[in-house]
């Protein structure tokens, strides 16, 4: 397996920056693309071009050139982390429009499980579009086909499957659909549904308008969420942020509301090993102080930087100390391991409330 790693991570390397780097080097970039997307590592070679042209220029001279792989994992990562945030955004417009949708519809044929004319008449062999109304509205043959889609897409192409019958409400219905079935209930509902939009922004006021932009968020959902790179982030949250202000959702707002929430730590059980090593270095001890309203305090936290501790500290926060907090700041690094197990650490960093020091009232 080693071989095969080595030979793409190799290929990449060639391909994109034409550099040859040390063998030290090479067995920790290895041991980096054995578990990197491969997709988001090529991106970040194409970043390292200029780099690539001066370390060439260096080695002709005779100097020794700078390594790579430091260069190389911070562009991976801050591309993870663009992801990730892209990934936020992409959720809260999915989840936002399946709840939308499933309130329009109900508000719409006044009904709460709007889907089970079509789901009783196909479930008996009979074609989906035998059904013309739903409690007394209309519906198209498109629309009927739309839903009949949507309820196959969930339960399969005869409909054999229990997951919908054990729904209780549109909202959770589509909770179990594809984002292209709502997109394809909305055209063919157009008319009525654009109703339930807002008007602040013309250029998604028509059909085609707002389902290429619906299409255009979908793929890009599709190539997030299986971890393809996606390009034109700034557009794309342009786009989103558009079409969530349509339904009254501000996505800074939301997205900032995501971020600064405490989520409290899971303390890792595996140690780690040198053969986990890609070339980051060993981890090192810091205090980390803290002043709050009430109280100062510090803990000791370990990071390969001073700003991965302090990361990490602010991490480790719980929802209320972070109303509290004033101020946080680096402390002194710990030259040699504090004289606590690291079971004792992870337990600090998981729950904040074991603090190593309390230095009083402020």
């Amino acid at each position: 397996m080693r071989d095969v790693v080595q030979s793409y991570a190799n290929d990449m390397l060639s391909d994109h920056l034409g550099l040859t780097i040390s063998v030290e080097e090479t067995d920790a970039y290895c041991a980096f693309c054995r578990q990197a997307n491969s997709d988001l590592v090529r991106n970040s070679l194409k970043e390292l071009k200029g780099f690539a042209k001066s370390a060439k220029k260096m080695a002709a001279d005779g100097k020794p050139t700078p390594p790579l792989l430091p260069k190389l994992t911070r562009i991976y990562f801050r591309k993870v982390e663009e992801q990730a945030r892209l990934f936020t955004a992409l959720s809260i417009f999915e989840t936002a429009y399946r709840v939308h949708l499933a309130t329009w519809m109900e508000h719409h044929f006044g009904v709460k499980k709007w889907w089970e004319p079509i789901y009783a008449t196909v479930r008996a062999g009979n074609p989906c579009t035998d059904i013309k109304h739903i409690n007394g509205v209309a519906l198209s043959p498109a629309a009927a086909s739309a839903i009949d889609k949507l309820l196959k897409g969930i339960d399969g192409y005869d409909l054999s499957g229990a997951k919908i019958a054990r729904q209780s409400s549109g909202h959770d219905l589509l909770c179990h659909s594809k984002l292209s079935d709502l997109e394809e209930i909305i055209k063919e509902q157009w008319v009525q549904f654009k109703r339930s939009l807002g008007d602040q922004n013309p250029a998604l006021a028509t059909a085609a308008s707002f389902l290429a932009t619906f299409k255009r968020i979908r793929e890009a959902r599709n190539a997030c969420f299986h971890h393809r790179e996606t390009g034109d982030r700034t557009g794309l949250f342009r786009v989103v942020e558009s079409m969530l202000d349509l339904i009254d959702i501000h996505l800074e707002t939301a997205s900032i509301n995501a971020r600064m929430a405490a989520v409290k730590p899971i303390g890792t059980s595996v140690q780690w090993h040198q053969r986990h090593d890609f070339g980051l270095g060993s981890a090192e001890f810091y205090d980390i102080d803290f002043t709050f309203e009430d109280q100062n305090s510090t803990l000791v936290i370990a990071g390969r930087t001073n700003f991965e501790a302090l990361h990490r500290a602010i991490d480790s926060l719980a929802a209320d100390d972070r109303l509290k907090l004033l101020g946080i700041q680096v402390g002194r690094k710990i030259v040699a391991a504090p004289a606590v197990d690291v079971e004792d650490i992870i337990e600090a960093v998981t729950n904040f409330e074991i603090r190593t020091t309390l230095t009083g009232d402020k």
